[in-house]
């Protein structure tokens, strides 16, 4: 594959997962098609590429999409190298949306709803496009109703979303106060036992979660007294 090429499957791959599902499925077949075998002859079999954030981009784009799904596939297996930096590239929101399929499966599957009615809504504007320009005004009316209703799915599945993200912001902090007030009202025992660490000469205590920090990264006890070196009379 030419670096050209190389570096616009990094950036489709990061339109795919970002901004325009739509355009990056297009460019992507048309990656795979000039990378396909016969399209040039400097493309080797090479294996699969085992980290991580190309697994977590294939899984993800499979629940939008089992083509999109197919068709990185195929990309990842002509040239993992450019595939995984082009995975990498997607950051903390491809790390974000992993997470959240694994630990918070309701929320996830808001997040690829929005995703999947993106996807749509990206499939419908080149139609309407061309109806306008072609004066075929009921069919441009049509396309427009359906890109309205897409719309307002959309819009309401980012509410929800972001409800339910604030809904376990508001679960965590309220955790997170009754614990203060907790260790509030044994303050004077939290006192008493870092007292007791500090003279035994172990490591302080925890509070509230927080390892103090050990500012000599050693022992904090004592070092015995030199022994007395024999006087000669």
């Amino acid at each position: 594959m030419s670096p050209a090429a190389r570096v616009s499957l990094a950036l489709l791959v990061t339109a795919f997962f970002i901004n325009m599902p739509r355009q990056a499925l297009a460019l992507i077949a048309d990656e795979a098609s000039a990378a396909a075998p016969g399209a040039s002859g400097d493309v080797q079999s090479q294996p699969h590429p085992t980290g991580p954030d190309a697994g977590a981009l294939i899984a993800v784009a499979r629940d939008v999409s089992p083509e999109w799904a197919n068709i990185l596939e195929s990309a990842r297996a002509k040239d993992p190298a450019t595939f995984r930096a082009a995975a990498a590239k997607l950051g903390k929101r491809l790390a974000s949306l992993a997470v959240l399929r694994e630990h918070k499966p309701a929320l996830y599957a808001l997040r690829v709803e929005e995703l999947r009615v993106q996807g749509q809504m990206e499939g419908l504007a080149p139609l309407w496009v061309s109806a306008r320009l072609g004066v075929r005004v009921d069919e441009a009316a049509k396309l427009e109703t359906q890109m309205r209703a897409l719309a307002g799915t959309l819009v309401d599945l980012n509410l929800r979303s972001r409800a339910m993200e604030l809904a376990e912001i508001d679960a965590v902090m309220r955790t997170m106060r009754a614990d203060l007030e907790r260790d509030a009202r044994s303050r004077n025992a939290s006192v008493e036992e870092v007292v007791n660490a500090c003279r035994d000469g172990g490591p302080l205590p925890a509070l509230g979660g927080r390892t103090p920090v050990d500012s000599t990264g050693a022992s904090r006890k004592a070092a015995p007294p030199a022994p007395q070196q024999p006087t000669t009379p």
